[in-house]
């Protein structure tokens, strides 16, 4: 039986009054414990919450409206509506338009601008093309003393006129209707280039004759800005020929892009800022990824709208939660055999196939979207995303959440409090505390491990991690592999980041990367060591307090697409 001495009690007594302080406290008043630790109050805990925006999310208002929060100032968002609420104490009142309401305004209000556009610019047409038919080309004469063909308008002002050899003795005419198979109105130039013509297919309008003492030759577009110009200017003419605001999307498809995004220069080279406005790009991380189920979602979204998507489940936790995997397949070579041949072609060109893994710990949600956004960027992005481009060539496999319980709960650790990428089977044992009662004793890392087994055409594997980021170092990126050949690439991958992260000053420029080996008891140096395949640890920074999450989340992904093209560049080499 336990005996209760005086110092007991005392201590008691103590616990109890910061329990009380805990509970009852105001502000962020910090309760210090007998044991000189300082926790804030209960309150506090809740204040600091909403001071950094959290808010819930519901299904629909329906949803929000049963939930009554006991602090008043809570936050929370319909995701039916995209509205946020705020609560008063006694009700839920509604803060305004939701971003979805924002956004469909905006649009109705660009159509707006753009229909009364179109309408100015077919009045202004008309007006002018009317003014150019006002000119009367009634008088047709042959001069016996010239012997020459002229047009007068009704002045009398000869506007064309050519001598016996078929000579035009001006630099310009206009011609209603010279020909059958041409268009009723045209404008040359005085070798007879067509400048402008009335088709209603017409796209460019032609300028090669502006000024008298300064030829030129121009294109622009249907609303007469300059598109190719070539002139010849004094020194102190800064007039550029390019409309950088019309560029073409490529050489081979000269259409002007339907975009008015800022340029920037990239060493030199005209680039133009992609469109990253949608909300994968910019919401908090728990606001777009709640938990397994919001992630799976997502993944599922996809196959539902991609024929080249499809999911399979690959197991479940000792809970019975399912683990899931998402395939993303690509349109095959077409393969031809005129000749036997040493060697297996099908086998040759078939795409590659890469397994990438996120969620292997549960709070690293930076990992799992962005993986999420880069496959969603392949399937409609890759016209415009040159990383995306080249790995569509790819058969990607991602399993989103090797460890459900703890993406639930948002925890490094599954529901045994293990951590699973200690709990591999090669060298299992060098991390006490956190490894599991034995290698492979998780059914998570049994299934994660055996990947090689479940996808047995993949030969390269990736495990995507997330790493809290410090100011001072390490801020961009840490990648790790432990082959030879497999280092090399990381190696580069890191020296190309680097050149490009320093420019952005966002961290410190000695510590962007972090380069090194994977850990033994990692579920990589299973697939390496157990399974013979390249195996790589990729880890991105997470959201953290003090960055701007717009700009951490861009970072994140320029290392992914970055990495993972360089994998797959490695891959081809086989």
């Amino acid at each position: 039986m336990a005996i209760i001495t005086m110092e007991k009690l005392e201590n008691a007594d103590k616990d109890a009054d910061s329990l009380d302080d805990f509970v009852s406290g105001n502000g962020k008043k910090k309760v210090k414990t007998r044991r000189g630790i300082e926790y804030l109050t209960a309150p506090g805990v809740e204040q600091t919450l909403l001071d950094n925006g959290l808010k819930r999310g519901f299904a629909n208002k329906a949803a929000l409206e049963k939930y009554k929060p006991s602090i008043e100032g809570s936050l929370a968002q319909d995701m039916e509506t995209k509205k946020v609420w705020l609560w008063d104490g006694a009700k839920w009142n509604d803060t305004g338009a939701s971003d979805k309401d924002l956004a469909i305004a905006h649009s109705d209000a660009e159509i707006a601008k753009t229909n009364e556009t179109i309408t100015n610019i077919s009045a202004t047409t008309t007006e002018k093309i009317n003014e150019i038919q006002a000119v009367d080309f009634y008088s047709q004469e042959k001069s016996k003393e010239t012997k020459t063909f002229r047009q007068t308008d009704s002045e009398g002002n000869i506007l064309i006129a050519f001598d016996d050899d078929g000579f035009l003795q001006q630099n310009f005419k206009s011609d209603f209707h010279s020909e059958e198979k041409l268009s009723s109105f045209l404008i040359v130039d005085h070798h007879l280039n067509i400048i402008f013509a009335n088709e209603e297919d017409e796209q460019f309008l032609k300028d090669f004759f502006r000024d008298q003492n300064q030829p030129s030759f121009s294109v622009v577009d249907s609303q007469f800005n300059l598109l190719i110009g070539e002139n010849k200017k004094s020194d102190d003419d800064d007039q550029q020929d390019i409309d950088f605001s019309k560029l073409q999307n490529n050489a081979l498809n000269p259409e002007p892009l339907n975009t008015t995004k800022d340029l920037y220069s990239d060493f030199g080279v005209i680039k133009r800022m992609q469109d990253y406005t949608d909300d994968l790009y910019n919401l908090p991380i728990r606001t777009l990824i709640g938990n397994t189920a919001s992630l799976y979602t997502l993944y599922d979204a996809l196959v539902n709208t991609y024929a080249s998507m499809s999911s399979q489940e690959i197991g479940s936790d000792a809970l019975g939660n399912i683990i899931k995997a998402y395939t993303y397949k690509p349109i095959p070579f077409e393969m031809g055999m005129d000749s036997e041949l040493p060697f297996d072609l099908k086998e040759m060109i078939k795409p590659k196939h890469i397994v990438i893994t996120t969620g292997v710990h549960g709070n690293e949600k930076d990992a799992m979207l962005q993986m999420y956004i880069f496959l969603k960027e392949i399937l409609e992005r890759k016209e415009d995303i040159q990383e995306a481009s080249l790995l569509s060539n790819a058969r990607i496999t991602v399993v989103p959440v090797i460890n459900p319980t703890g993406t639930n709960a948002h925890t490094r650790f599954n529901h045994n409090q293990v951590n699973l990428n200690r709990n591999g089977e090669y060298k299992w044992g060098a991390f006490p505390g956190e490894q599991g009662s034995g290698p492979l004793s998780e059914k998570e890392a049994q299934i994660a491990s055996a990947l090689p087994v479940t996808f047995p055409d993949a030969t390269c594997f990736v495990d995507f991690h997330n790493f809290w980021p410090n100011i001072t170092g390490n801020g961009v990126g840490w990648l790790g592999a432990s082959r030879q050949d497999t280092v090399k690439v990381i190696r580069n991958v890191a020296i190309e980041i680097n050149s490009d992260m320093r420019r952005y000053k966002l961290f410190s420029d000695q510590k962007l990367m972090r380069v090194g080996l994977n850990y033994t008891g990692t579920l990589s140096r299973d697939w390496i060591e157990l399974y013979n395949k390249r195996g790589y640890l990729l880890e991105t920074p997470v959201e953290t307090a003090g960055f701007n999450r717009y700009k951490l989340r861009q970072y994140g992904l320029d290392v992914v697409r970055k990495t993972l093209a360089a994998v797959y560049k490695y891959e081809l080499t086989f």
